[in-house]
């Protein structure tokens, strides 16, 4: 920085490197360097961190600069099992998580999640019930129970069913066309 580097090294080092970091040695707080005003030298390390988006550790000795790199290394070559932590909302405690994992399949809201939690008693329970015991919960019925079941993949959609029969006519081309209900044409070989 003091002679005037610092910004010119790090506009390669971001994209040069995988992982970059800039490690500072023997720099305290609030103390020139070299002529260099401590506001300055802050001003520029904010300016790496925040702009460049590099990291920095800083360092009070040669000693410990080398158990910093040492340890950098150490973690960068075991590989990290932290899992992945979904953003946004949190519900605290029990009773709230359930209602909000609830909330989460096709057609309930808070009114459907608080009576399915009372007649089944657990996420787990209300999962796992059948489509005729899900229907019989006040406020479901027949359509959000079969969606619920699909949705936990205990039933598979049902495909819709499509009779042509009687909307089937031949082009001049050779090809049949069926017609829709929404009066769409299809064409193609039946």
């Amino acid at each position: 920085m003091v002679d005037g580097r610092l910004f010119r090294q790090m506009g390669p080092l971001r994209p040069g490197y995988r992982r970059p970091l800039l490690l500072v040695e023997a720099l305290t707080d609030g103390s020139d360097v070299l002529g260099v005003p401590w506001p300055a030298l802050r001003g520029a390390l904010v300016s790496v961190s925040v702009a460049f988006g590099v990291p920095i550790l800083r360092s009070a000795s040669p000693e410990e600069t080398a158990e910093l790199i040492a340890t950098a290394a150490r973690q960068l070559r075991e590989p990290v099992s932290i899992p992945y932590v979904r953003p946004g909302y949190r519900p605290k405690g029990w009773r709230r998580r359930a209602l909000y994992i609830l909330q989460g399949l096709p057609g309930v809201g808070p009114r459907r999640a608080e009576a399915l939690l009372a007649a089944f008693g657990s996420v787990e329970a209300a999962a796992g019930a059948d489509a005729a015991a899900l229907a019989r919960v006040p406020g479901v019925g027949r359509a959000i129970a079969t969606a619920i079941r699909e949705a936990v993949g205990l039933e598979q959609p049902a495909k819709p069913q499509m009779s042509l029969e009687g909307r089937v006519r031949r082009l001049p081309d050779g090809k049949s066309c069926a017609r829709k209900s929404n009066s769409r044409v299809s064409t193609g070989a039946l």
